[in-house]
């Protein structure tokens, strides 16, 4: 396996060779498991083709690569909504809590799918300060939001309902 996960970071760090050759390897970089894989997903996070950025976030969390979280953070900015998503998943996938307030933040993503992620995401951390954000998730009048409620829903029922109870009831009652 290690020839055929040195052949792909190779191919990978290649500029000249066709984007969709990059994202195919990237993807089967993640897909191998091997940690030797992790610098060069992470440098492929700034790549110039969207699609590598995607294929690499999605690498990256499949690996369970803290190392990634701050480059992965820095991708929830991307001017892609694909890309942006795909990085939300793998904070949540990777599961370190450094990750809590930009996921916090990326329910705010006008692209549903972030949200969706960040939703996820944030219910797996357990974290009680998302419990406030995501309760109000729950009330935005945004098409998007409204389209992810199930999601925000399942991540609210993973954390202690001692905790969820008053902030969700709150929230269903303010004005937005």
């Amino acid at each position: 396996m290690s020839a055929e996960v040195d052949a792909l970071i190779k191919t990978l760090r290649n500029k000249s060779e066709d984007w969709q050759v990059r994202a195919i390897a990237a993807a089967r970089l993640g897909s191998l498991g091997d940690a030797k894989a992790i610098d060069p997903l992470i440098e492929a996070l700034t790549d110039a083709d969207d699609d590598v950025r995607e294929r690499a976030a999605e690498a990256l969390g499949k690996l369970g690569a803290n190392k990634a979280v701050d480059a992965l953070i820095t991708l929830l900015q991307d001017p892609s909504g694909e890309v942006r998503w795909r990085a939300a998943r793998s904070l949540g996938e990777i599961g370190d809590a450094k990750a809590v307030d930009p996921l916090i933040n990326a329910l705010q993503d006008e692209y549903w799918l972030v949200r969706h992620y960040a939703a996820l995401g944030l219910g797996q951390f357990g974290d009680p300060k998302a419990i406030k954000a995501l309760a109000r998730a729950l009330k935005d009048d945004y098409w998007a939001v409204r389209a992810v409620q199930p999601s925000i829903a399942r991540a609210l029922m993973q954390m202690d309902p001692a905790q969820v109870t008053k902030p969700v009831l709150t929230a269903l009652t303010e004005k937005v």
